[in-house]
């Protein structure tokens, strides 16, 4: 009814080709106002944001349905309307517009995280992905991916992005994140840690130096050792204490086969095959 604006929608069964009874909604929306949707991959939980008028005052309303049950699970009401997005396993919702936003938990609506970026609704469906306890969050005016863990509450990495980026999408294991913009794509594998802590000398580090095709680490330390790391799990890949030095510092060849170790206590360079 395009005179009050008063809009339904309903669920359509694909198997019985007819509308499933007890799956519907109502609201009744301003002139030029939308709603959002979005539903988990199991088509279990529907959730839909829009504008309930009530009286004459305007509500922003997301309603959260159990689409097995046709039942209205929860209602959350906000300041502003907002784009929705369902984490895969349904126990997750965040809610986000130009003002921010937030993710809570389901089917308790308990705020885990609030978000006070600017997100654009652009790209409705797409401009927050889930993925195992991670959700990732395009922020429209900083050119970032803000990645967010949902357990520990806490930020795991922001990514630079070269422009805006408003849709992002993990891939089906987690491990993978694809973000895109007009003009640019990049695939980043979340498997490899941010952080590597390597095994610690038994006393300091005087110097360090990668190998020249990035993937050994060497380093001197004061327990007059010198070892040979793995710079992309940590592991050990040699060490030896034999030069009986105070080492201070350490350099890869150019063709990455030999090693140049500085000896503080004898005044000299000794070379090791890398």
């Amino acid at each position: 009814d395009e005179k009050s604006s008063y809009v339904t929608f309903r669920v359509f069964d694909l198997k019985t080709e007819a509308f499933a009874s007890g799956h519907q909604a109502s609201n009744t929306l301003p002139p030029g106002t939308s709603w959002e949707w979005d539903v988990t991959p199991d088509g279990g939980l529907l959730a839909v944001s829009s504008v309930e008028i009530q009286g004459s005052d305007p509500s922003n309303v997301v309603n959260i349905y159990d689409l097995k049950t046709g039942q209205r699970v929860n209602q959350l009401r906000l300041a502003t309307h907002c784009s929705v997005h369902l984490s895969r396993d349904g126990k997750y919702i965040s809610c986000f517009s130009e003002a921010g936003g937030a993710v809570y938990t389901l089917p308790g609506l308990e705020r885990i995280g609030e978000f006070k970026e600017y997100f654009r609704e652009r790209y409705r469906g797409l401009n927050s992905a889930f993925a195992g306890n991670r959700v990732a969050l395009p922020i429209g005016m900083q050119n970032r991916i803000r990645l967010w863990d949902l357990e520990s509450r806490r930020d795991v990495a922001m990514l630079d992005e070269p422009e805006s980026t408003d849709p992002v999408a993990f891939t089906p294991d987690g491990n993978s994140l694809l973000t895109f913009g007009e003009r640019h794509a990049r695939l980043y594998r979340l498997t490899t840690p941010e952080r590597l802590d390597a095994p610690a000398h038994a006393a300091a580090v005087h110097a360090t130096a990668f190998s020249p095709d990035g993937g050994h680490l060497a380093s001197a330390g004061m327990n007059r050792a010198v070892r040979v790391s793995d710079a992309r799990t940590g592991k050990v890949i040699w060490q030896t204490e034999e030069l009986h030095g105070l080492y201070q510092c350490v350099a890869y060849s150019p063709d990455g086969k030999w090693l140049a170790v500085g000896d503080f206590d004898a005044d000299s360079v000794w070379l090791l095959d890398a």
